[in-house]
């Protein structure tokens, strides 16, 4: 039985597969992305869509696109706009690649949350 918070719970636990620490780690990149837009995954727009895996799974593809294209935009279109531009750009495009990583679909793919910690470790 799949026991879990809606929104929040890794792609293969549907599957059936052997679940491993890797589901912690989606979960992780999800509360990342919450932090960022001060918004819950409940209350991300669908855009037409009511299933919420769908919308993360379109907003983890445009910011992974906009990473790699190097658009600012970015930034300034999903960061928390209660936050009135008091943050530091590039400790939110960090987190960002963190999210998007740690969202990755195929559970491989994910970093492990040693390496996360690390790399935020390393960060200063």
């Amino acid at each position: 039985k799949i026991r879990g918070t809606r929104g929040y719970n890794a792609p293969e636990l549907v599957s059936g597969v052997t679940i491993t620490e890797k589901v912690d780690v989606y979960s992780y990149g999800v509360v990342l992305l919450e932090l960022v837009m001060g918004l819950r995954m409940s209350e991300l727009p669908a855009n037409g869509s009511a299933d919420e895996g769908a919308a993360l799974r379109q907003l983890v593809w445009t910011v992974t696109e906009k990473i790699k294209t190097g658009d600012q935009t970015l930034i300034d279109g999903i960061v928390d706009p209660r936050l009135n531009g008091n943050f530091v750009r590039s400790e939110v495009l960090l987190v960002l690649e963190f999210a998007v990583l740690c969202l990755e679909k195929e559970r491989n793919q994910r970093p492990n949350m040693n390496h996360v910690v690390q790399k935020f470790l390393s960060y200063e």
